[in-house]
């Protein structure tokens, strides 16, 4: 399983790297100087309108930026059900969750492009040097390799049965 990842710095404004695993890319990212990535910050958000054709929600943050948050991007444990509406069992919808006006806190996943908005999510990931902390979630991990004496591959994987 062959990763490599390619870096190309041809002009002083702008990067771009590519990760590519086994001869298939997997990730790409351009970043320019003149324009500042938003990606990973999380702001308090306000719901301007829902979709439920595409069951998402477009989400007005830091003053005055678009975003779209997706029905998939909700955790419904920091977004509970609205007053007066029950599971009773049926899939779930974007108006069940959010209304117009509703405050949110959000985070920007991918930062806006031309005329689209930037993607938003409520899994917030908050990354520190050793681990990274997911409010709200089920799964926990951290970050690199542990290196214990006892192992000598620094795998970072315990031997446990």
């Amino acid at each position: 399983m062959a990763k490599a990842m390619l870096i190309n710095v041809t002009h002083a404004e702008e990067s771009r790297v590519a990760i590519v695993e086994n001869g298939v890319l997997d990730t790409f990212e351009i970043e320019t100087l003149n324009r500042e990535s938003i990606k990973g910050n999380v702001y308090n958000g306000i719901v301007e309108g829902i979709n439920t054709t595409l069951n998402a929600a477009f989400v007005r943050y830091a003053s005055d930026r678009p975003g779209f948050l997706p029905m998939d991007e909700i955790n419904f444990k920091n977004i509970p059900l609205l007053h007066g509406r029950d599971e009773n069992g049926h899939r779930h919808q974007i108006r069940d969750r959010l209304e117009r006006g509703q405050r949110i806190l959000v985070q920007v996943i991918k930062d806006g492009f031309s005329t689209k908005p930037a993607s938003l999510t409520t899994y917030y990931s908050l990354p520190g040097r050793y681990l990274v902390l997911m409010p709200g979630s089920d799964s926990s991990g951290s970050r690199g390799r542990s290196r214990t004496p006892s192992s000598g591959s620094g795998s970072g994987r315990s031997s446990r049965s």
